[in-house]
């Protein structure tokens, strides 16, 4: 769960504003800076501008305070480890501050970016437990939050289930005590805290203790109408259900949360719901439709984020359900697919070996997989017998090899123009009209196209079209003319619809970027695409083909190789 609280210095005056001009930032304090950065009507260039004019006014005023706010709001408009890095620059010049509200705000985005955006839960925890027992830290819904968030780490994570309970009691005790209060509203947070301490007592095998809070949470969000968290605790009891073999009781329930929990996109708790399910029909000896529902758990775990030790035992039975029915096929899937969540998990998370050493050796499992790729080898022992069907398999196989060599040989051959374009400087423009005659047709006079055509330079250069919510009739109105015209200029100037023009933007963009900035090769290509301005890594990927003739995880590839062979 992300932090609920803003940093004190957020606190700001909010205000509606239109097109803002440099000279208007001039005019504005720190405080309407900020709070102009955060509204939630302003767009990426007014943010750019927002960061960039706090820096330029701290560094000639040699003022610490201004600096480390534009660094703040640089580090908001990014994610990970370029967050991180920003997140440094803050640190260090509220340090020379000596503001310690705002050093332990900065540290608490540092330890929320490693929890929640880079998975290093220990690294986070520290800095957690550094920000709580910091004698100067006196604000009590702000311990809470981090108190909450390490009871989260504790148990999800390290599987410190009883420390966990102590620190969500305290939290939920918190939550309770102020509930009546007007200005309360961390219902949610409270409803989180109950189910936490649910699902910790049931993980201990408490199971009493872990009925009373599930009836607490399912009362409350049954009476203030939370039906995503009331889905929760109906499942959490399912489990419970599973345990006092309740089998028949425990399915009923379940079946009334799967829906829910799709609404809502839970797809770890829809991946808990089929994992139980599956358990049930264990306990029924119906081993059909156990292995049917642990299927649709595994289809859910997709998402390395949303993998659970707990359910390790679910991919057993699928292994001896399919040794069972000799499909040695669907034994091998499943131990493959084992072996893969294991290695996950081994680095995921602190409390898996030990589950894992209880229930499942990995060298046994791997036996197995030995022993069944050998049987597999022997049923296709016949094909040796076929020579003719061989000789003309190996000749298909040199034929495919041959053209992926020459496809990748001119793979290479573009990947290293385009290297030595950016080598020279040399910018890939889009082709641009001149014909004047051309723009006289298209009914629009030629002053008015000069113009939109000089701002679009503008907006080109500043990069705003990485802002991923772009769009024609958005850009129209920031360049302050209307759809229709700027669609025509793009139209005819570049010989482009406008998301064709908007796509080769980004990737020129980004294509510069992988080349110069390192950090960035070492994201995945859906962050990647983030960063490029586009929405979801598939139509990153054939926006960048389309451009370069290449797809962007064999670029990076072979960047990578040419950063190595000039290392060596």
């Amino acid at each position: 769960m992300k932090s609920f609280l803003l940093l004190p210095f957020l606190f700001v005056l909010h205000f509606s504003h239109g097109q803002i001009k440099d000279h208007d930032l001039k005019k504005k304090s720190l405080k309407e800076i900020v709070s102009l950065f955060f509204d939630s009507n302003t767009d990426t260039l007014i943010k750019q501008k927002c960061a960039e004019e706090l820096l330029e006014r701290g560094k000639k005023n040699k003022n610490d305070n201004e600096i480390a706010y534009s660094y703040f709001l640089k580090e908001k408009m990014h994610h990970g480890k370029l967050a991180l890095s920003f997140n440094d620059s803050t640190y260090k010049y509220f340090v020379k501050t000596g503001n310690t509200t705002y050093i332990l705000g900065t540290l608490l985005n540092k330890a929320d970016i490693l929890n929640y955006e880079l998975d290093k839960k220990i690294d986070a925890l520290k800095l957690y437990l550094e920000i709580y027992n910091n004698p100067e830290n006196e604000n009590d819904i702000l311990k809470i939050d981090i108190l909450q968030k390490i009871a989260t780490i504790k148990s999800e994570d390290l599987g410190k289930f009883e420390e966990s309970i102590i620190l969500y009691k305290k939290v939920s005790d918190y939550y309770r005590a102020n509930q009546d209060s007007k200005s309360f509203d961390g219902k949610e947070r409270y409803y989180w805290s109950l189910f936490a301490l649910a699902s910790n007592y049931k993980d201990l095998h408490q199971l009493d203790s872990s009925s009373y809070y599930n009836r607490l949470g399912y009362k409350l969000t049954k009476k203030n109408h939370y039906e995503c968290y009331n889905s929760l605790f109906i499942l959490n009891q399912a489990a419970v259900e599973v345990e006092n073999k309740n089998f028949q009781k425990s399915i009923d329930s379940i079946n009334k949360t799967i829906n829910i929990l799709q609404k809502c996109d839970l797809q770890g708790n829809l991946a808990a719901a089929y994992y139980y399910k599956g358990r049930n029909y264990e306990g029924m000896n119906n081993p059909y439709l156990a292995a049917t529902n642990y299927i649709k758990m595994d289809s859910l775990f997709t998402n390395p984020n949303i993998l659970n030790p707990k359910f390790i035992s679910g991919y057993k039975y699928l292994i001896e359900y399919y040794k069972k029915k000799e499909d040695l096929q669907k034994q091998l899937q499943y131990i493959n697919r084992f072996v893969t969540i294991d290695s996950i998990l081994q680095t995921k998370n602190n409390s898996y070996k030990e589950l894992l050493k209880n229930k499942y050796e990995i060298p046994q499992l791997l036996q197995e997989k030995e022993a069944i790729i050998n049987s597999l080898d022997t049923k296709r022992s016949w094909l040796k017998k076929y020579l003719v069907i061989t000789f003309l398999l190996i000749l298909i196989l040199i034929g495919f090899l041959t053209f992926q060599y020459k496809k990748q040989k001119k793979l290479k051959q573009r990947f290293e123009k385009i290297i030595e374009d950016l080598h020279l400087d040399k910018e890939k423009n889009i082709p641009v009209s001149n014909d004047k005659k051309e723009i006289k047709d298209i009914g629009m006079p030629l002053e008015v196209f000069d113009n939109i055509l000089q701002k679009l330079k503008t907006f080109e250069k500043e990069n705003i079209f990485l802002d991923s919510s772009l769009t024609l009739e958005k850009l129209a109105t920031i360049l302050e003319t209307n759809s229709k015209y700027l669609s025509k200029v793009v139209n005819v100037n570049y010989k482009k619809t406008f998301p064709n023009y908007l796509n080769q933007l980004r990737i020129n963009y980004i294509v510069k970027e992988l080349k110069t900035n390192k950090l960035l090769k070492n994201y995945t290509i859906n962050a990647i695409s983030k960063e490029a301005g586009f929405n979801n890594s598939d139509s990153f990927s054939a926006a960048f083909e389309k451009t370069t003739g290449l797809k962007p995880s064999f670029f990076i590839k072979e960047l990578n190789k040419v950063e190595e062979k000039q290392k060596s």
